[in-house]
C-alpha cells in the first residue's frame, strides 16, 4: 500500500457530526498525490485548519472490490465512518444489492488499474499509486473453479489480490467468536453454493444473540488467530472452514498503529456508560 495523500492536521478540528468523507475523499475527480494536504470540501488554502510546519501525517487507503454488499461492508464500517481515524481509509466497491461476480471483480479491478483511478459506488474517486494493490473480496459459494481459473492465469507481478472465503465471508465472522469449526459439520457433505447459503442462514443461531458484524471489527484480532490456525488450503484455494480475509485485518491493524487501541477503548467506555445507565 503506498501514501495516498500526507495530510497536515495539527489543527484540524473533528465533531462527531462531521464526516470522515469530507477529509479524506474528494466527491467528483479523483485526487492525485502532490506531498501537500489537497482542497477538498472546504479545506483549501484559505478555509483550512491547517498551517506549515505542522505535524505531517500519512494516510493510506485499502482498495477493496467486493462479492458481497452487505455484510462486507459493514465489517469496516468502524474505520469508514469513524472521523477520528486519520491513519486509514477504506475505499470499497460493490454492487448493490446483490453484490459482483468474480468476472466483475476481475474486470473492475483492471480498469482501475489502468485508469489510476478507484471509483465507489457512490461516485467518490481515489487516485491509485503504482505500488497499490487491490484486493478483491469473493466467497468461494459456486464460484471456485472461475476464481481457481483466475488466480492460475494472473501475472505474478499483478496488483489484485484475491481475498477468498471458503465457504463464505461469514466463516470469517464465526473466528470472531470461535476458535474451531466443528460445529459446522452439518453442512461439510453439501453442496459449495447449499454450504455458503446454510452458513449465511445459520450464523445468527450459532452465536449467541446474533453476530453483530459492525462491531466485529474491533475483536479483529481474535479472529486474525483463530483464522491463521485453521487455514488451510488445497489446490491453491482456501480449504473448506479457511478465510483469507486475516491477510487484509492484519494489514488494516498494522497501519492503524495506536488508533485501533484508542477506538477499542472509546468504544468500551461508550458501552460502560450506557450499561451504567440501565
Amino acid at each position: 500500500l503506498s501514501t495516498f495523500w500526507r495530510m497536515k492536521i495539527n489543527n484540524l478540528k473533528y465533531t462527531k457530526d462531521e464526516p470522515s468523507e469530507n477529509i479524506l475523499e474528494s466527491s467528483t475527480d479523483a485526487v492525485s498525490y502532490s506531498g501537500e494536504a489537497s482542497p477538498i470540501s472546504g479545506l483549501g488554502a484559505e478555509g483550512s485548519h491547517y498551517s506549515k510546519g505542522s505535524p505531517v501525517l500519512d494516510t493510506r487507503i485499502i482498495f477493496i472490490l467486493s462479492g458481497g454488499s452487505k455484510r462486507e461492508k459493514d465489517y469496516f464500517r468502524p474505520i469508514h465512518n469513524n472521523p477520528a481515524i486519520r491513519t486509514i481509509k477504506i475505499a470499497f466497491r460493490s454492487k448493490k444489492g446483490q453484490g459482483l461476480k468474480p468476472y466483475e471483480l476481475k474486470s473492475l479491478a483492471e480498469e482501475f488499474i489502468n485508469n489510476k483511478r478507484f471509483v465507489t459506488e457512490d461516485r467518490k474517486s481515489f487516485h491509485i499509486e503504482d505500488d497499490d494493490e487491490l484486493y478483491l473480496i469473493q466467497d468461494v459459494d459456486e464460484f471456485g473453479d472461475e476464481i481457481k481459473r483466475y488466480i492460475i492465469e494472473q501475472n505474478s507481478n499483478s496488483r489484485i489480490r484475491w481475498i477468498i472465503s471458503n465457504p463464505a465471508f461469514e466463516i470469517w465472522l464465526f473466528y470472531h467468536y470461535f476458535d474451531s469449526p466443528e460445529m459446522l459439520g452439518d453442512c461439510i457433505t453439501m453442496s459449495e453454493r447449499d454450504r455458503s447459503n446454510w452458513l449465511k442462514e445459520h450464523l445468527n443461531k450459532l452465536i449467541a444473540g446474533g453476530v453483530k458484524t459492525t462491531a466485529a471489527f474491533y475483536s479483529s484480532e481474535i479472529a486474525i488467530n483463530n483464522s491463521k490456525n485453521r487455514y488451510a488450503e488445497e489446490d491453491g484455494m482456501p480449504a473448506l472452514f479457511s478465510t483469507q480475509m486475516h491477510i487484509v485485518a492484519e494489514i488494516a491493524l498494522k497501519i492503524m498503529g495506536e488508533e485501533f487501541s484508542i477506538i477499542k477503548q472509546h468504544r468500551e467506555s461508550e458501552i460502560a456508560f450506557y450499561k451504567s445507565l440501565r
